[in-house]
């Protein structure tokens, strides 16, 4: 079993409806911000089980337009299930196959982007889905010193698998030749996860020193998490 078919196995049993994750709160928030929450569509991609969507439409209205994308066929089962009125697609982010032909005020990918390799194609066909003055939120590991990463691992003796986390700035240099403004807004974890034994690849939190909660993982991961926003 590879990395996706075990995460994707793990959403599919998984349910956040009424224990919405931390990010999903803080782009909520963001997204109330932006033009005083005047914006009409968004499209999720790596939708998952829809969780995220049914948050959003919560929060902002059974008016706005959410659509959901993604590769596997049993996680878009569930989330048709899940979240009945909103649109999900079969698509991939890599290849553009099956993405959606319109634009979106918002499009949202998140903790998708350390599956590839490089993050080029991927960001041209999200930037590509979002409407003239609209936003691009990725919520992903972001190293912050330069660096880019690439981990290595198996899980109970399973085929070796890569873990990708591309630096803030190669990402920022790409974004800035193409003529976008960007942020990367630091994501802080005010509550506890604990270690699941089931899943050593879900993160868990560390008490620091200054207070704060530090993200790892089974992997023994250090998570710098942030949102990057781009302007179009």
């Amino acid at each position: 079993m590879n990395q996706n078919e075990r995460e994707h196995g793990f959403y599919a049993t998984e349910d956040r409806r009424n224990d919405p994750k931390e990010n999903f709160k803080m782009i909520s928030h963001i997204l109330k911000g932006e033009n005083g929450g005047d914006w009409n569509s968004l499209c999720d991609i790596g939708c998952a089980s829809g969780d995220f969507l049914y948050y959003i439409r919560e929060q902002h209205g059974k008016e706005k337009t959410l659509v959901g994308v993604d590769s596997f066929d049993e996680l878009l089962h569930v989330a048709k299930n899940r979240v009945p009125d909103c649109s999900f697609l079969k698509g991939d982010i890599l290849s553009g196959e099956g993405l959606p032909t319109e634009r979106f005020d918002i499009v949202c990918m998140l903790g998708v982007l350390s599956l590839f390799d490089d993050f080029r194609l991927p960001f041209e066909n999200l930037l590509k889905l979002a409407a003239p003055g609209g936003n691009v939120l990725v919520f992903s590991p972001f190293n912050s010193h330069g660096c880019r990463v690439e981990h290595r691992y198996s899980v109970k003796g399973g085929e070796s698998e890569r873990w990708m986390v591309f630096s803030q700035e190669e990402i920022g240099a790409w974004l800035q030749e193409k003529g976008y403004r960007y942020e990367f807004i630091p994501f802080h974890l005010t509550i506890n996860l604990d270690p699941d034994p089931n899943n050593p690849l879900r993160s868990y939190t560390v008490a620091l020193a200054d207070g704060s909660n530090g993200i790892v993982d089974g992997i023994g991961l250090w998570h710098e998490q942030y949102l990057l926003k781009i302007s179009t």
